[in-house]
């Protein structure tokens, strides 16, 4: 049974979505913009970012001020990323005409 802190920090939750490569992780894996409430609620988790003009970078972890190898003000957008410290998200899907 889930305690209010589960659902107050869900990593474990969206870790075990990648896990076990469920249908539903695709939900996880989109871009959201960085500094709006991302940057104060961000997952302790592995990252990809996307910077103001266009440089990325992936799998990377969000530390203080900055994100990865960006610094926080260079950020547009985050998601999780679909590898997670030996684990990797694989659409069960197969091809979506959306992907």
């Amino acid at each position: 049974m889930s305690t209010e802190i589960d659902w107050n920090y869900p990593r474990d939750i969206f870790d075990q979505l990648i896990e076990s490569n469920s249908p539903y992780g695709f939900y996880i894996f989109q871009w959201v913009p960085y500094q709006t409430d991302a940057k104060q609620w961000r997952l302790k988790m592995l990252h990809d970012a996307k910077t103001f003009d266009g440089r990325e970078c992936f799998g990377v972890w969000p530390n203080g001020n900055s994100f990865g190898p960006f610094k926080d003000h260079e950020v547009e957008f985050i998601r999780i990323s679909k590898k997670q410290h030996g684990y990797e998200w694989i659409d069960p899907r197969g091809e979506t005409p959306n992907k």
